[in-house]
């Protein structure tokens, strides 16, 4: 699901596609990925998407971690961008990761 502003019709495809998927068996493990901007209006269609995961960019968005983490069920992992897929510059991951220590847990 792309991180775009989706009107309600938009959103709807997506329920009715995961119902239907729902409705031939079960859904193979699936992590729903999000770049390059925050879900906002989407996260509440997001989490409630019949998937194991959902994966959200905290480069480009590390403001959406807190409310990505209050809206996803216990159920659901939450996997963490922290690559800039735009930068030609390789990542030192260990700042990356040291950038994690104020943040909320999920």
């Amino acid at each position: 699901m792309p991180a775009l502003d989706l009107d309600p019709s938009a959103q709807g495809f997506y329920r009715e596609a995961y119902d239907e998927l729902l409705k031939a068996g079960a859904i193979p493990q699936c992590l729903l990925a999000t770049y390059f901007a925050a879900l906002e209006r989407n996260l509440d269609i997001a989490a409630a998407l019949p998937v194991q995961g959902l994966h959200i960019d905290i480069v480009r968005s590390p403001e959406q971690l807190g409310s990505v983490c209050e809206a996803l069920p216990d159920i659901m992992r939450l996997s963490l961008g922290v690559v800039d897929g735009r930068n030609v510059w390789r990542t030192d991951l260990n700042r990356a990761l040291g950038s994690f220590s104020a943040r909320p847990s999920c």
